[in-house]
């Protein structure tokens, strides 16, 4: 998987709140979590046809359209 012997194994509790997501976009779809559990990335619906990407709350900067296939 990649750096393990890296990881902070004793970090505090950190939570990435996802639920809250689902009401500051239209939908939240494919959730992703890093390897490391430090990132959490999603595609996110913000206006009809129109997608980014939201990694731990921050929309990137892009916008995408869904493709049908």
């Amino acid at each position: 998987m990649g750096n393990e012997a890296s990881w902070d194994w004793n970090t505090d509790l950190k939570e990435i709140p996802v639920e809250e997501w689902k009401e500051r976009f239209n939908w939240v779809e494919d959730v992703k979590v890093s390897p490391d559990g430090e990132s959490v990335a999603s595609i996110v619906n913000v206006d009809e046809a129109a997608f980014q990407i939201c990694v731990n709350g921050e929309v990137r900067d892009g916008e995408y359209e869904k493709s049908g296939g």
